[in-house]
Parts: C-alpha cells; sequence; structure tokens
C-alpha cells in the first residue's frame, strides 16, 4: 500500500479521490473494502489501454492490496518503545520491500507486453534462465537480483553495503578535480554505451 502511496502520487490521489472513496471506500466493512479496491485497479489498469493486459495488471494490484490488507489486520505493526528498531524489524522490513520489489517487477511484465503470450513467455524466461523469443529482458534473472539485494540492503538502515558506499561516496566527492571529471566522463560514456539503438515509442502516447 506504501508503493501505490509513494510511486505515481498524482495517478493515486486520482484514482483514491475520484474512484475508490466515492465507491465507499474503506466504510462497508472488509468485503465491501476489498471490492471497493478491486474495482478501483481494475479501471486504473483499463485506463491506460483497451487491452486485456491492463486489466489483468490492474487485478493483480488489486489483490495484492487485499492481501497486504489481510496481512495488516492479522498482524498489526508495533508501535511500542524500540520495536522499530533490532535485527528482526529489519528482517521483516527488508522482506516487506523486497517482496513488494519483485512483484511490482513482475507485474510490469503484462502492463508492457502486447499480449498475454508474450508476458508468459518473459515470465518464463526469467524463471527457467532463458531469454524469451520476443522478451524485453535479455539479462538473466541473476542480474536483476542485485538491485533487489540493494533494496534489502538499504532495509537494514546501515548494511555493509550501504556503509561501503556512503564512504565510497565520500571518498569521491573529496577527490582532486582531475578524479571527479573523469569519474563522471566514464558514467557519461556507460550511459552511451547502453542506450538503445532505437528509440522506444514513449509509452503513454497511446493512451
Amino acid at each position: 500500500s506504501e508503493f501505490w502511496r509513494r510511486w505515481h502520487i498524482s495517478l493515486s490521489s486520482w484514482l483514491r479521490d475520484y474512484l475508490y472513496i466515492p465507491l465507499g471506500g474503506n466504510r462497508g466493512g472488509e468485503l465491501a473494502t476489498n471490492r471497493n479496491q478491486m474495482t478501483t485497479m481494475l479501471l486504473g489498469g483499463l485506463w491506460h489501454g483497451a487491452n486485456w493486459t491492463f486489466v489483468a495488471w490492474g487485478a493483480l494490484h488489486g489483490a495484492a492490496l487485499a492481501c497486504n490488507r489481510a496481512w495488516s489486520r492479522r498482524f498489526p505493526a508495533q508501535k511500542t518503545e524500540g520495536a522499530q528498531t533490532g535485527p528482526s524489524v529489519w528482517l521483516s522490513v527488508g522482506m516487506a520491500l523486497g517482496l513488494t520489489q519483485l512483484f511490482v517487477l513482475l507485474t510490469w511484465v503484462p502492463f508492457r507486453s502486447a499480449n498475454f503470450q508474450q508476458a508468459t513467455d518473459i515470465w518464463s524466461a526469467f524463471f527457467v534462465l532463458r531469454t524469451a523469443p520476443e522478451a524485453a529482458l535479455s539479462l538473466p534473472w541473476t542480474v536483476w537480483l542485485i538491485p533487489l539485494l540493494l533494496v534489502l540492503d538499504a532495509a537494514l538502515g546501515r548494511g555493509p553495503v550501504r556503509r561501503s558506499l556512503s564512504r565510497r561516496a565520500s571518498a569521491f566527492a573529496s577527490a582532486h578535480p582531475f578524479v571527479w571529471w573523469l569519474g563522471l566522463g566514464a558514467c557519461l560514456a556507460l550511459i552511451v554505451a547502453l542506450y538503445p539503438l532505437k528509440p522506444a515509442p514513449f509509452i503513454y502516447f497511446q493512451f
């Protein structure tokens, strides 16, 4: 739920104010709230395009919000003094962030795919370690674990990777100007090298 509050604030606010609340919001009990969330996300998915893949994307997020709500009611967050620190809290926060990140990345597949066949090809390639014939993902799935591990490390507050990066960032910031500009040039060269050869059409043009 926090992902939806922060990811696309303008869209999330619009969906909340003009769809979710007029439908009844969370004022009608658990079943009605889940229905309103699912309806809102289905319409939010359909707003992106007249394709069943967008409807499926909205349904997946609606189901995830319902599961998150049920989980939060079954296991409410502890607000007592000192409950927000410690390895157990770091682990639970890291698992929550990691699971959310993985879910969001996987559900982008039907959102960006032209049809369900392409979406299943990409999902299949992701899990069985092969390249899909029409997939937008061309790197091994293990590469996508790197940002996930960084998210988990950041969730630990002061994880080892975060501390190491902080030290290197501080050293780079205080380095000689020649080193600073050399590093900046290397970053720009990397961006140019990785830039796609063919420009991708802006996805919102189709709406």
